[in-house]
């Protein structure tokens, strides 16, 4: 900015007086103006890298409980027959870096859990042959998947966290 009061001053010098509070203030006025976009400019990106941020945590999030939802009661349906790809998708669950993706995968994973726990016997084994039946119930990763995409999968809606058996298409 130095420079630049200097290079006006000389010319004023050059051209008189009177030019040279004109020419300073025009100078200093640019200058101004070019910091407070700048400003602007760098609020504004910052503002916009934080929703984005935030918009991307809740569709991990969402994608998560879909995924603990499914897990969970295709480890059911499949007989608990491979507990070594549950154990694997948990692991995965809780290698997320920002927890609260991780706390949205157990939530899913303990809403299937609680609501299998109130069914009697009868209901559970009714209602995991009527999976079985729509989902597949030989292969853990094929249920999953299968389960997952009828609750949502990779979808932004339903745009809920809230996850249960009714979430399950008829």
């Amino acid at each position: 900015m130095m420079w630049v009061a200097e290079t006006a001053e000389a010319g004023a010098r050059a051209v008189g007086s009177a030019v040279v509070s004109g020419t300073a203030a025009t100078v200093a006025a640019v200058a101004l103006g070019t910091v407070v976009g700048t400003a602007a400019v760098t609020i504004a990106v910052a503002k916009v890298v934080n929703w984005a941020e935030e918009e991307g945590v809740h569709r991990a999030q969402l994608l998560a409980v879909r995924d603990g939802f499914a897990a969970r009661l295709a480890f059911d349906v499949t007989g608990r027959k491979q507990p070594g790809e549950l154990k694997a998708r948990i692991a995965e669950w809780n290698a997320f870096a920002d927890k609260r993706v991780t706390a949205c995968a157990i939530a899913g994973y303990n809403a299937v859990e609680d609501e299998l726990a109130r069914l009697s016997e009868a209901d559970l084994k009714a209602l995991l042959n009527d999976l079985g039946a729509r989902f597949g119930s030989s292969d853990f990763s094929e249920t999953k998947t299968a389960i997952f995409r009828a609750v949502g999968g990779w979808d932004k809606e339903p745009d809920t966290l809230t996850i249960g058996l009714a979430s399950l298409p008829r």
